[in-house]
Protein backbone atom coordinates (compact mmCIF):
# COMPACT_ATOMS: atom_id res chain seq x y z
CA UNK A 1 0.00 0.00 0.00
CA UNK A 2 3.03 2.16 0.76
CA UNK A 3 4.03 1.74 -3.01
CA UNK A 4 0.33 2.72 -4.60
CA UNK A 5 0.38 6.82 -5.32
CA UNK A 6 -3.04 7.98 -7.09
CA UNK A 7 -2.12 10.10 -10.11
CA UNK A 8 -5.31 10.56 -11.48
CA UNK A 9 -6.81 12.76 -14.47
CA UNK A 10 -6.71 12.67 -17.91
CA UNK A 11 -3.06 11.16 -18.56
CA UNK A 12 -2.37 8.67 -16.08
CA UNK A 13 -4.72 6.47 -16.50
CA UNK A 14 -7.84 7.93 -14.88
CA UNK A 15 -11.29 8.39 -16.08
CA UNK A 16 -14.48 6.85 -14.37
CA UNK A 17 -14.02 4.52 -11.66
CA UNK A 18 -10.02 4.90 -12.04
CA UNK A 19 -10.42 6.11 -8.35
CA UNK A 20 -12.46 3.27 -7.27
CA UNK A 21 -10.06 0.63 -9.15
CA UNK A 22 -6.91 2.34 -7.13
CA UNK A 23 -8.94 2.32 -4.04
CA UNK A 24 -9.27 -1.49 -4.48
CA UNK A 25 -5.97 -2.57 -5.83
CA UNK A 26 -4.62 -0.73 -2.53
CA UNK A 27 -6.80 -2.25 0.17
CA UNK A 28 -6.75 -5.81 -2.00
CA UNK A 29 -8.46 -8.60 -1.59
CA UNK A 30 -7.72 -9.08 2.42
CA UNK A 31 -10.69 -6.99 3.45
CA UNK A 32 -13.80 -6.96 1.04
CA UNK A 33 -15.46 -4.65 3.75
CA UNK A 34 -13.45 -1.69 2.48
CA UNK A 35 -14.47 -2.20 -0.64
CA UNK A 36 -17.93 -1.90 0.12
CA UNK A 37 -17.68 1.53 1.50
CA UNK A 38 -16.16 2.68 -1.78
CA UNK A 39 -19.19 3.15 -4.12
CA UNK A 40 -18.39 2.76 -7.44
CA UNK A 41 -21.35 4.58 -8.95
CA UNK A 42 -22.11 7.90 -7.09
CA UNK A 43 -25.07 8.34 -9.22
CA UNK A 44 -26.86 5.15 -7.83
CA UNK A 45 -26.27 5.92 -4.56
CA UNK A 46 -29.53 7.23 -3.89
CA UNK A 47 -31.67 3.93 -4.75
CA UNK A 48 -28.76 1.99 -2.49
CA UNK A 49 -29.53 4.18 0.52
CA UNK A 50 -32.95 5.47 -0.01
CA UNK A 51 -32.15 9.29 0.24
CA UNK A 52 -32.30 11.71 -2.36
CA UNK A 53 -29.00 13.17 -3.20
CA UNK A 54 -28.58 16.88 -1.48
CA UNK A 55 -27.26 19.39 -3.54
CA UNK A 56 -25.85 22.87 -1.92
CA UNK A 57 -26.06 25.98 -3.89
CA UNK A 58 -24.72 29.25 -3.24
CA UNK A 59 -28.13 31.38 -2.24
CA UNK A 60 -28.52 35.34 -3.79
CA UNK A 61 -26.80 38.09 -1.45
CA UNK A 62 -28.68 38.82 1.59
CA UNK A 63 -27.70 42.76 1.12
CA UNK A 64 -30.05 43.80 -1.66
CA UNK A 65 -29.15 45.95 -4.63
CA UNK A 66 -29.51 49.30 -4.92
CA UNK A 67 -31.96 49.59 -7.88
CA UNK A 68 -35.41 49.24 -7.50
CA UNK A 69 -38.05 48.64 -10.52
CA UNK A 70 -41.36 48.57 -10.79
CA UNK A 71 -42.78 45.64 -12.46
CA UNK A 72 -46.08 45.60 -14.47
CA UNK A 73 -48.50 43.27 -16.52
CA UNK A 74 -47.92 44.25 -20.03
CA UNK A 75 -51.69 42.48 -21.30
CA UNK A 76 -52.98 45.43 -18.74
CA UNK A 77 -50.50 47.68 -17.50
CA UNK A 78 -51.03 47.05 -13.95
CA UNK A 79 -48.80 47.25 -11.20
CA UNK A 80 -47.46 43.88 -9.57
CA UNK A 81 -44.18 44.58 -7.87
CA UNK A 82 -41.62 46.54 -6.71
CA UNK A 83 -38.53 44.96 -6.96
CA UNK A 84 -34.87 45.60 -5.89
CA UNK A 85 -33.18 44.27 -9.06
CA UNK A 86 -29.38 43.71 -9.71
CA UNK A 87 -27.89 44.42 -12.81
CA UNK A 88 -29.04 46.14 -15.89
CA UNK A 89 -30.38 43.13 -17.86
CA UNK A 90 -33.81 41.77 -18.49
CA UNK A 91 -35.89 40.70 -16.16
CA UNK A 92 -36.27 36.95 -16.35
CA UNK A 93 -36.50 35.90 -12.77
CA UNK A 94 -38.22 37.47 -9.23
CA UNK A 95 -36.40 36.03 -5.96
CA UNK A 96 -39.13 36.68 -3.51
CA UNK A 97 -37.04 37.79 -0.67
CA UNK A 98 -35.92 41.27 -2.95
CA UNK A 99 -39.59 41.88 -3.94
CA UNK A 100 -40.29 45.20 -1.41
CA UNK A 101 -43.98 45.99 -2.36
CA UNK A 102 -46.14 43.10 -3.57
CA UNK A 103 -49.87 44.63 -5.57
CA UNK A 104 -50.98 40.57 -6.44
CA UNK A 105 -52.91 39.04 -4.45
CA UNK A 106 -52.27 35.32 -5.51
CA UNK A 107 -48.69 35.07 -6.34
CA UNK A 108 -47.83 34.70 -10.09
CA UNK A 109 -51.36 35.67 -10.85
CA UNK A 110 -52.32 39.36 -12.46
CA UNK A 111 -55.00 41.32 -10.08
CA UNK A 112 -56.05 43.25 -13.11
CA UNK A 113 -56.21 40.60 -15.86
CA UNK A 114 -56.05 37.12 -14.20
CA UNK A 115 -53.61 36.16 -16.52
CA UNK A 116 -50.27 34.58 -15.30
CA UNK A 117 -47.17 36.07 -15.52
CA UNK A 118 -44.63 34.11 -13.92
CA UNK A 119 -44.29 30.63 -12.20
CA UNK A 120 -42.80 29.51 -8.27
CA UNK A 121 -39.79 27.92 -8.56
CA UNK A 122 -36.82 27.32 -6.55
CA UNK A 123 -33.42 29.16 -7.89
CA UNK A 124 -30.10 28.48 -6.35
CA UNK A 125 -32.22 27.15 -2.85
CA UNK A 126 -34.23 30.67 -2.58
CA UNK A 127 -37.55 30.74 -3.71
CA UNK A 128 -38.35 32.87 -6.67
CA UNK A 129 -40.59 33.66 -9.68
CA UNK A 130 -39.61 33.12 -13.34
CA UNK A 131 -41.26 35.30 -15.19
CA UNK A 132 -42.70 33.93 -18.84
CA UNK A 133 -41.08 35.97 -21.79
CA UNK A 134 -43.71 38.94 -22.97
CA UNK A 135 -45.92 39.15 -19.73
CA UNK A 136 -44.65 41.75 -18.20
CA UNK A 137 -42.44 44.48 -18.06
CA UNK A 138 -40.41 47.07 -15.49
CA UNK A 139 -40.15 50.53 -15.65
Amino acid sequence: MRGLVWRGGKHHGGGYGAFHRFVARSVGESSPSLLRQVPLFPQRQQEATGYPDVRCFAKPRKKLPGRSVDVYCKNCGTMLYKYRKGGKGALVKCFVERITMDFTEQPCICPGCSAQFARETMIRGAPAYKMIGGKVFMK
